[in-house]
């Protein structure tokens, strides 16, 4: 859960601190949690979005977002210092606006979440009283019970190689053989392509698990090429790999199955780790 929240703000630090709006992270120690990742990356997608909503426009505001387990599961309170939501009137509640987001739609993204939550054996319970600001609590009722063994075999993750088969899309050739030479070390299959159009057609005609691709390519941007990869292969994953600070419409992408970006440079260490968290997501889907 932890990872979830840290990869979500990351994409909306650039939009947060565009509307003055800091986001402060205070992230506890807690369980894995046996969830569908990109549902619940749009539930804090949506309840950020929420946040936004209630913080007005040209003013500084903070969102807290921290973790915490008691046993009975583990809990996600975002907490926001904006005007709290009038439910009893909308069009009061629009009048107040918000930085760049139609404060209407707030009670469409709590419900969204609230959903999604429902769905997953969770609760979701909402506060907005003046003196506690805006106030959204998760409780996550699946999780592992073996919360200290989780803790000490974390280094003992398991490895899913075998037929795992890679795409690398980068007009970088340097970028290209690093990570093709890392990933064939690991066991996995690798193929390669230097442009969008060519990473369409290899997912069109072959079974690719995972694209790891650059969103900025000369001819087609990094969004056109997921979204012609996502309708010729739909359980195809695809990650950005890129080196800007805003991704635009970023919130939808990743609303429409985008599995996360990764930032120019990181460690080695750090795609392999995804690769292998996405490839576990599949096993447990598949096992369920």
């Amino acid at each position: 859960l932890n990872d979830l929240i840290k990869e979500i703000v990351d994409l909306q630090r650039f939009t947060l601190e565009k509307e003055s709006i800091e986001c402060k992270l205070k992230l506890g120690k807690v369980p894995e949690i046996f969830v569908d990742s990109r549902q619940i990356k749009e539930v804090l997608l949506n309840l950020i979005t929420h946040a936004r909503s209630a913080i007005k426009p040209n003013k500084k505001g903070t969102i807290t977002i921290q973790t915490s387990f008691n046993r009975d599961a583990v809990m996600l309170k975002l907490v926001n210092d904006g005007v709290p939501v009038n439910w009893e009137n909308g069009e009061e509640q629009k009048a107040k606006g918000s930085n760049g987001v139609d404060s209407v739609g707030n009670g469409i993204n709590l419900a969204i979440a609230y959903g999604i939550m429902q769905s997953h054996g969770g609760d979701m319970t909402l506060c907005h009283d003046p003196a506690r600001c805006n106030e959204v609590t998760l409780y996550f009722k699946r999780f592992n019970p073996a919360f200290d063994a989780v803790e000490k075999k974390e280094d003992k993750e398991m490895l899913y190689l075998g037929e795992v088969r890679i795409l690398i899309v980068d007009d970088e050739e340097p970028i290209r053989q690093f990570l093709s030479s890392a990933f064939e070390r690991m066991g996995y299959q690798v193929l390669t392509t230097d442009n969008g159009q060519e990473a369409i057609e290899i997912c069109t005609f072959e079974d690719i698990d995972i694209v790891f691709l650059d969103y900025l390519m000369p001819g087609y941007k990094g969004d056109a090429v997921f979204k012609s990869i996502h309708e010729v292969s739909p359980q195809t994953d695809v990650v950005f790999i890129t080196g800007v600070d805003s991704i635009p419409d970023i919130d939808k992408l990743l609303m429409m199955g985008l599995e996360g970006v990764l930032r120019k440079p990181f460690k080695i260490e750090t795609i392999i780790k995804l690769t292998n968290e996405i490839m576990a997501r599949r096993y447990n889907t598949l096992q369920d």
